[in-house]
This record gives C-alpha cells, structure tokens and sequence, in this order.
C-alpha cells in the first residue's frame, strides 16, 4: 500500500512538472513571436496615431459644422497656401466622414484617406490628408482630392 501511495505521489509530481513545462513553453514562444516583429507596434506609436486621428476628427467636425475659422487652425502654412490657391473646398455640405485608411509615412507625419459625404449621401468626396507634429501637437499638412 505504501508502495501505491508513493507512486500516485511521483505520478502527480511528473504531471506537475509536464504542466509546468509546457506553461513555460507556450509563455516563451509567444514573447518571442512580439520580440521577432509579429505584434512590432508600439504603445508609443499607437498613441501617436490616435493622437494624428484626434486632430483630423475635430478638423473634420468643424467643416461639418461649417466653422471655418475653427477648421483653419489646424492648419501648417502649406495647408493655408494650398487653400488660399483653391486646390481643395473646405466647407460645403458635408454631413458626415469615414476615415479610410491610414498610414504612417514618416516619422510623426500620418497620411489619412478621407471619405466626405455631403447632403442626402448622393455626393462623397475621397481626400487625402497629410498631418504632422509640431511640437507635440499634430496639424493638417496637406489635402489633396483623390477622387
């Protein structure tokens, strides 16, 4: 009966070890999947990011609104100049917006593809829009009418 006993406690203690091993395991192979570029995104990019996309949703919002004097704020001096020559409309009427995609295209600077839709959704507008930090703050760089 000891015998039995002893080896019901061997047998826990190698299922213990087994489990233990493969915790470790699974633990290590999947930090190593975030170290070798499978999860590379850092926290620091995706605050920046949300950041960039803060700025294009209440730039976005005040031409919804019709506030140019709002949406002009967030422009850089080439956002300004590329308004002044007239190579894209501030405000019409837009009613509502859907950021397409996003990316970014160097550092600190995010370029986001802009759906517009104006009144009665019959008439959507494709934009592209540059943003970029200055400091600590994100500006509209360029707009640019893709489609």
């Amino acid at each position: 009966m000891i015998t039995k006993i002893k080896n019901s406690y061997l047998i826990i203690t190698i299922f213990a070890f087994l489990v233990a091993v493969s915790g470790i395991w699974l633990l290590s192979t999947q930090y190593h999947k975030i170290n070798n570029g499978t999860n590379n995104i850092s926290i620091q990019e995706i605050l920046e990011q949300n950041s960039a996309k803060n700025i294009i949703t209440e730039f976005m919002t005040a031409r919804i609104d019709k506030n140019q004097e709002q949406a002009v704020v967030f422009f850089t001096e080439n956002a300004m100049q590329q308004y002044l020559n007239l190579e894209f409309i501030l405000i019409d009427d837009y009613t509502n917006f859907e950021i397409i995609k996003t990316e970014k295209t160097e550092n600190e600077k995010y370029r986001f593809t802009i759906k517009i839709s104006e009144k009665n959704n019959i008439n959507e507008t494709i934009e592209s829009i540059t943003v970029i930090k200055i400091l600590d703050k994100y500006y509209i760089n360029s707009i640019q009418i893709i489609g």
